[in-house]
């Protein structure tokens, strides 16, 4: 009986054996990965840090101008606040409201002063119609039959001058 419980032993320890080389089989393989990534980990590090020095004068410049913007525009936002802070704003509303007034008088002004312009232009239009009406042909014929009808009475008046 010693001989198969040591079988099964041995069984059991290599069943073990197998299971503990698995086990370390895979631990290497993510060991291994994580080495991939932390080496690509420090290379972009690397990377990263060398580009930030090539560029680092350029960027200081940009921060410079940057801040330069910012103030001049913040000493420029201070001369606004000072001239807003000079202006009497309630004089300035009462000026606003005279000229708001001015501007309605004048506006009743031109109402009244052409309120009989719809009557002119009536009348102007309905004298355009008569004459639009005029027989131009029939005025010219009575034109000459006129001047046929004055010429004698012209050349009679001529003499006696």
């Amino acid at each position: 009986m010693e001989t198969t419980q040591n079988t099964s032993e041995q069984e059991t320890l290599a069943k073990t054996i197998e299971e503990i080389r698995t086990y370390e089989k895979k631990n290497l393989r993510v060991n291994r990965i994580k080495m991939i990534c932390s080496v690509i980990s420090v290379a972009l590090c690397i990377v990263i840090a060398v580009l930030l020095s090539i560029n680092i004068g350029q960027i200081t410049r940009d921060i410079d101008d940057i801040s330069a913007t910012m103030t001049e525009a913040g000493s420029n936002i201070n001369i606004v606040a000072q001239d807003l802070q000079k202006i009497n704003f309630e004089e300035l509303s009462g000026s606003v409201q005279l000229f708001s007034n001015a501007g309605t008088e004048t506006i009743n002004q031109i109402k009244e002063a052409t309120t009989g312009l719809d009557r002119i232009l009536d009348e102007a239009e309905e004298a355009i119609k008569n004459i639009s009406s005029i027989n131009i042909e029939n005025l010219n014929e009575s034109i000459q039959e006129l001047h046929d009808v004055l010429q004698p009475l012209a050349k009679l008046a001529n003499m006696f001058h």
